[in-house]
């Protein structure tokens, strides 16, 4: 049940499959499943953060916008954001220009964690899931979205991140990729 209330992935080391070292798997869609996780308790939170919510995109736009001038000069792609849409910025997803950093997304991601930063890996492909693959999907059916994924990295993003934390951000990323 735990498995299936929640899209049919585990993050559990015994639910997942081996996949090539050098790639980032902290999660694996096993089953098909669906979002089951919500609580009353959590509804009501959910309710009473609505307040708040211009608050917190204030926020969450200053950060970015932070970012994006810090981020300006290191071999990385900021989010690009259209001028006539509005991010929430749930998260902010950097793409390493490996070419450039001469560092695997592996090397930068466990570099940054041995630090203290908790970046985080979004969007593995679908299909690449083991639940997909079982129906015949494999690497290389769509090498754009495999392409993001092996350069994609989320950096800190919420209302609270202080302008020191996302300085600190923000240097070891220089460190790790040598910029």
């Amino acid at each position: 049940m735990r498995l299936l209330r929640s899209h049919g992935i585990s993050s559990s080391a015994a639910d997942m499959q081996p996949r090539p070292a050098q790639e980032i798997w902290n999660y694996q869609q096993i089953d098909l499943g669906f979002n089951y996780r919500m609580t009353d308790i959590q509804a009501a939170l959910g309710l009473s953060q609505m307040q708040r919510l211009d608050e917190f995109m204030t926020k969450r736009h200053a950060i970015a916008k932070r970012y994006e001038h810090l981020l300006s000069s290191l071999p990385v792609l900021t989010p690009w954001q259209h001028l006539d849409s509005y991010s929430s910025y749930h998260l902010y997803v950097i793409r390493l220009k490996l070419d450039e950093i001469n560092k695997t997304q592996r090397q930068v991601y466990d570099a940054l964690h041995a630090t203290g930063i908790l970046v985080n890996l979004h969007y593995i492909p679908v299909y690449r899931q083991p639940y997909y693959e079982q129906m015949g999907f494999r690497t290389g059916y769509c090498r754009l979205a495999e392409q993001y994924y092996s350069e994609a990295i989320s950096i800190p993003m919420y209302p609270g991140l202080t302008e020191v934390l996302q300085n600190q951000v923000v240097e070891t990323i220089h460190e790790v990729v040598g910029a």
